[in-house]
């Protein structure tokens, strides 16, 4: 696999970078156990088995907000492959085309997860940079750290996280599991949203930090998170 990569990327100026992150993308989906960037996927279907959770069975469904790629690091992939559907949503146009090839029967809405609707400066690196994000802040330290990285600016719609919630679930019935990677922003966006009279995910991932898993957990009235 690591031979067949190397490959690809000695011969890149050949072929077009969409369709070399499709192939790679596909092949990844034969080989790895956990797709996720840190086993996150593998926690989760440990909570599912230890709770007795059947989530296809229940016709469960997933919103991947910040989802970047299908496969690869992805942290809804083993549940697609389990049969689950869902929204993923993606501010970067550009990565589109690689869902649609790689997870046709998921709804891309691309828009960027924002604590308020309205229009939102993007920083995006790269064609498919793991970490681009809505945080300048965040961007300016990424580009510190990898200065030979060029960061572009584009100009996308924010949503707020009650309205992409809403906008699945016209879709999609029953329980969800809410995944959220927005590179800085995740627990601003999910205070601006009323679990007291909305919809309640069954199940939350989002990155590990202390302070705001007592906050959650208290503040909130959620009893699983997956960090």
């Amino acid at each position: 696999m690591t031979i067949f990569i190397n490959f690809l990327k000695a011969w890149a100026h050949l072929f077009p970078l969409k369709l070399i992150l499709i192939l790679v993308e596909k092949i990844k989906s034969t080989t790895f156990v956990s797709y996720s960037n840190y086993g996150e996927d593998a926690i989760l279907q440990g909570i599912l088995k230890r709770l007795d959770i059947d989530v296809k069975k229940e016709n469960w469904s997933f919103i991947d907000i910040g989802a970047w790629k299908p496969i690869s690091d992805s942290n809804t992939y083993f549940l697609y492959r389990m049969g689950l559907r869902g929204t993923v949503v993606e501010p970067n146009l550009e990565l589109e085309l690689l869902w649609k090839a790689c997870r046709p029967g998921d709804k891309f809405l691309n828009v960027a997860c924002n604590t308020k609707n309205e229009k939102v400066i993007f920083y995006k690196f790269g064609m498919a940079g793991q970490s681009s994000t809505l945080d300048l802040n965040f961007a300016e330290t990424i580009q510190r750290i990898n200065p030979e990285i060029a960061k572009r600016e584009t100009e996308v719609n924010g949503w707020i996280l009650e309205d992409i919630i809403q906008k699945h679930r016209s879709s999609f019935a029953g329980k969800f599991i809410l995944d959220i990677d927005v590179e800085g922003l995740d627990f601003e966006i999910i205070k601006t949203y009323d679990f007291s009279t909305l919809d309640r995910p069954a199940i939350i991932m989002i990155e590990r930090s202390e302070e705001h898993t007592s906050e959650l957990q208290s503040r909130f009235g959620i009893s699983y998170a997956v960090f």
